[in-house]
């Protein structure tokens, strides 16, 4: 009995749920990639039908059990949808069949890879990761340099050899300059609600999120081992992230035993609560962007919420 190529990138829950789409169209409807590029190819429901064809004109499941008709014919089709798709999953929230879209894109971007189809960046990105242990390409000996330009930089530059909490910076973070000044903010907080914590520095590696939305599943297994043993050896009992995609990464791929994993949103929250933080007065009008991999993809929404409303004299705009 010969088994379809193609079902090695997609679970059995993903393969039901490419035959479960009805084509309804509302996919089309909310994407935003379509409404600025116009190409049918990066609707979800366009790409499904594409993925259908690769396997033949019977059920998609059937492909489990009857071998591909025209494995390479719609390829570059798939392929050019599936890297212009930001992933950010408003499809999934309108979709009323409830399929995962999220994950079934990007087990489709998988095949794509698997098809040798994929554009050249994603190699590149593989490469970068690899040698450099950042998305940046950047030496990864100056992860902690945003902590030198701190106003108040502790002679440990916050790298402390046991703690109770880790915050895990990220990559964009570290090492961009538009958004440096986020690690700096979230320390001063971190400093100020009484935790103990500890940063990685040059021992903290990419998380493997880039690897993992674009297919490369397995190559993002190394960074998760590294990160797990630094946090073995600090004794943490909690990661906090500033980063969304971080945090989506830690909770859903590397799920450290007897570890508690927080956003920033929520910790700061939980300081509020306890009244180890208190919010200083703050005259000003103010909405606040759910970020994808947070609102979406963590179904995080109400901390962050929780914290504006906290701040006197804020006014909050939803």
């Amino acid at each position: 009995m010969a088994v379809t190529k193609i079902s090695a990138n997609f679970s059995a829950r993903q393969l039901i749920e490419l035959d479960a789409c009805t084509r309804c169209g509302e996919c089309l409807r909310v994407c935003d990639s379509f409404a600025v590029r116009g190409d049918e190819e990066v609707i979800a429901g366009e790409r499904i039908r594409l993925m259908k064809s690769r396997v033949g004109p019977k059920s998609f499941l059937s492909g489990l059990f009857a071998g591909e008709t025209n494995p390479h014919a719609v390829i570059g089709r798939i392929s050019k949808g599936s890297f212009e798709c930001t992933l950010c999953g408003r499809c999934q929230e309108v979709c009323p069949v409830g399929i995962n879209l999220r994950d079934l894109l990007i087990s489709m971007r998988a095949e794509v890879i698997s098809g040798n189809a994929a554009p050249s960046q994603v190699e590149q990105v593989s490469e970068i990761v690899a040698r450099s242990h950042n998305v940046l390409d950047n030496p990864n000996e100056d992860r902690a340099m945003w902590v030198e330009f701190l106003m108040e930089a502790p002679d440990d530059l916050y790298m402390r050899e046991k703690a109770e909490t880790l915050y895990f910076v990220g990559c964009m973070a570290s090492f961009s300059p538009s958004i440096q000044d986020i690690p700096g903010a979230f320390a001063s907080l971190l400093e100020a609600s009484g935790a103990n914590f500890t940063i990685l520095g040059p021992d903290e590696w990419c998380c493997g999120f880039p690897l993992i939305v674009a297919g490369l599943r397995r190559e993002h297994e190394e960074l998760k081992r590294h990160n797990l043993e630094k946090l073995a050896r600090l004794g943490a009992k909690e990661v906090v992230f500033s980063c969304p995609s971080c945090y989506y990464t830690w909770t859903r791929y590397y799920r450290p035993e007897g570890v508690r994993l927080m956003h920033a949103t929520e910790f700061i929250q939980s300081r509020i609560r306890s009244g180890k933080l208190r919010p200083g007065r703050l005259e000003a009008r103010a909405t606040y962007h759910d970020p994808c991999d947070l609102g979406r993809g963590m179904k995080v929404f109400d901390p962050p919420r929780e914290i504006i409303r906290s701040i006197p004299g804020l006014s909050f705009v939803e």
